[in-house]
């Protein structure tokens, strides 16, 4: 590739494709092509790692952070874990200590963020995100985007620490001063934020993508001047969804003749219970209890499959599943004692979860997957080739081999 030339990638989190629409102006200048990509059954813990490696959960093994593990908790041993009031982690210092502690404690260097979980839940979980995503390195055996770059001798770029004001500067200086190598990933991750508080088209998130696209449009002009040209690409990883009802799951379970974690553990996210059993009695009573419920469905197991969440491999992080339908939100969750105003974690067949990929060259027809966007966009122009890396997977028996 000529050294004028280079490549450009920004992650926009929460930008889907509904929400492009609502703001069709939103970098069209520089990047006028844009598709709907279906996004993956889970969160941004999810479907990060499956953009930045192509492979879906039960492959790269990425899918909820926190999963049970009684007997390999990291905060088992924490004097302070779970044991920090809620009103004092409102404060937003104190609450920054606390998670720098924790992470200190576990040995943890990617993202973490231990929300409302209880003491009594937090030392029977494990947390997969330990490492920091955006370091060049293999999931489960399969390369990241940039160990991928890094095995083929390029020269690349990853901005992903800080606030996105800083990020979206430091990518203006650096394209200033003519030191952009010819791959460099930007991630922004304020629009998330915004979009769990206000509608799609709220004043808030057009300013938020306005001033994206005002950083954007100095960092391509000043390329242009440079005489390097800049081929750009856009892309997310889900979309959000309008938050219409919630379901209060533990209340529903409290009448049951039952003991957590006895009989069985289950961790609330807000759009998924996820149930560990210890006895047939206590699946048979969970599973009657929710199947009635008419804001989710119990996901089967070929389901499971087709979202890339096969028992067999992904087995810890849940061995039943209850799924919320759209717009639904689990009231109280382990993660906070509120709904929001809008959600994202979805079936990923829902309009309001699909992502979008914009770009300044032009784009295929062909439906497409976040997963794609590795192998037709990271590494490759064509989907002939296939980057070259074999997986050593490191489960076995649906449990996560320590090593």
């Amino acid at each position: 590739m000529s050294a004028q030339t280079i490549d450009l990638f920004v992650f926009i989190d929460g930008l889907g494709w509904e929400i492009y629409r609502a703001h069709p102006w939103f970098l069209k200048d520089h990047a006028p092509y844009a598709k709907p990509v279906e996004s993956i059954l889970g969160y941004s813990n999810a479907c990060i790692p499956s953009i930045l490696c192509g492979r879906m959960p039960d492959e790269h093994l990425h899918w909820s952070s926190y999963y049970y593990s009684p007997l390999n908790s990291p905060f088992a041993d924490i004097a302070l874990a779970g044991r920090v009031p809620r009103i004092l982690r409102s404060v937003g210092r104190i609450n920054r200590l606390y998670l720098a502690y924790l992470k200190r404690s576990a040995g943890f260097d990617g993202y973490f963020d231990a929300y409302d979980i209880p003491r009594w839940k937090l030392k029977r979980l494990d947390y997969y995100e330990k490492q920091d995503l955006f370091q060049p390195q293999a999931y489960n055996g399969w390369d990241n985007v940039f160990a991928a770059w890094r095995r083929q001798g390029k020269a690349w770029l990853c901005l992903s620490d800080g606030d996105d004001d800083s990020k979206l500067h430091q990518l203006q200086r650096e394209a200033a001063t003519r030191r952009l190598p010819e791959k460099a990933y930007l991630h922004l991750n304020g629009l998330d934020g915004l979009l769990h508080q206000y509608p799609h088209a709220s004043s808030p998130v057009a300013n938020c993508l306005s001033a994206y696209q005002s950083k954007l449009d100095a960092v391509l002009g000043g390329l242009k001047s440079q005489g390097i040209q800049c081929r750009l690409k856009v892309f997310s990883d889900h979309g959000m969804c309008r938050v219409g009802a919630t379901v209060d799951i533990a209340r529903l379970l409290a009448g049951l003749d039952l003991d957590t974690p006895g009989d069985y553990f289950a961790f609330l996210d807000a759009t998924m219970a996820r149930f560990w059993f210890a006895n047939d009695r206590a699946k048979e009573k969970v599973i009657d209890r929710l199947a009635g419920l008419a804001d989710g469905r119990w996901l089967a197991v070929e389901e499971r499959k087709a979202h890339g969440l096969d028992p067999e491999a992904v087995g810890f992080y849940g061995e039943e599943i209850f799924l919320l339908n759209p717009g639904a939100v689990i009231e109280p969750n382990d993660l906070s004692r509120k709904a929001p105003y809008g959600m994202h974690g979805y079936d990923p067949a829902h309009k309001d979860s699909f992502a979008v990929l914009l770009s300044s060259d032009q784009l295929s027809n062909e439906p497409m997957r976040i997963t794609d966007i590795f192998q037709s966009e990271f590494v490759y122009t064509s989907r002939d080739q296939e980057y070259p890396i074999q997986a050593t997977h490191l489960f076995a028996d649906g449990c996560v081999v320590k090593t």
